[in-house]
């Protein structure tokens, strides 16, 4: 049995999920709740209400990579934001895994930063 070693820190990563419904007026504000407040590294947005007029260069934070995948089937709501820190480097086998979550929930394939169904 390996003796516990209270010194040793472990560096787990900070994670914010929340349900935003709609993120277009709200945008601002989670960037303050992410970058300010939380010290967040990994942030899963649901319901963010996107579609194809919203540019991906609106999405864009400062010092965090984001995956987006939007609803496709014409109704109204849906859609995922996830901003992964691109500070940490333990935090990046973690995104890799997180990716291959979302193609297996969202049944979608990723271009660059962007998820399509």
């Amino acid at each position: 049995m390996k003796k516990f070693d209270k010194h040793r820190k472990k560096i787990l990563p900070n994670i914010l999920v929340t349900n935003i419904r709609s993120i277009g007026q709200k945008l601002e504000e989670l960037f303050c709740v992410i970058r300010n407040n939380n010290n967040v590294h990994i942030a899963c947005i649901t319901e963010t209400w996107l579609n194809d007029n919203t540019p991906s260069d609106s999405l864009y934070m400062d010092g965090y990579s984001f995956y987006r995948c939007d609803r496709k089937d014409g109704r109204r709501g849906g859609g995922i934001v996830c901003y992964v820190t691109v500070v940490r480097i333990l935090i990046s086998s973690f995104c890799q895994n997180l990716k291959v979550k979302l193609l297996s929930l969202c049944g979608c394939f990723f271009a660059g930063n962007v998820c399509y169904v």
